[in-house]
């Protein structure tokens, strides 16, 4: 997964179909300010579900990264990131495949650009 300036260049196809991602999905399109670690953990507990329930453990883990995924780039958006600046999803992460109490590896890659970097900085101190 990669996401950059707002577009995401490769995902998993079939995880955009999936319940989960689309109901969390709809949560960040109803609010722009979206409670992100409701949602997440809304969402966690949906794909705990699915788990009890035997679903393969390949399709839940890529779902939980395409619902980080959506997270992330909604915020990325909502903080005007802009130029030549990117985001790198990495590890389990970048390849769609994010376990429950996995890390969220991402990478951050910009130019000399104090704009970009005045953004990249605020979508930062958002994660926390």
């Amino acid at each position: 997964m990669l996401i950059s300036g707002g577009t995401r260049s490769v995902g998993v196809d079939d995880v955009d179909q999936d319940a989960t991602v689309a109901s969390l999905r709809a949560g960040l399109d109803a609010d722009s300010h979206a409670d992100y670690r409701t949602l997440l953990a809304t969402a966690k507990e949906s794909l705990a579900e699915r788990f009890r329930r035997g679903e393969p453990v390949e399709t839940l883990v890529a779902a939980h990264a395409s619902a980080v995924d959506a997270v992330l780039l909604h915020l990325w958006d909502d903080c005007n990131v802009a130029g030549d600046v990117a985001l790198v999803a990495v590890g389990g992460f970048g390849r769609g495949e994010l376990h429950p109490e996995s890390d969220v590896d991402i990478m951050i890659v910009l130019a000399d650009d104090d704009a970009a970097t005045e953004a990249a900085g605020a979508f930062i101190t958002r994660l926390w």
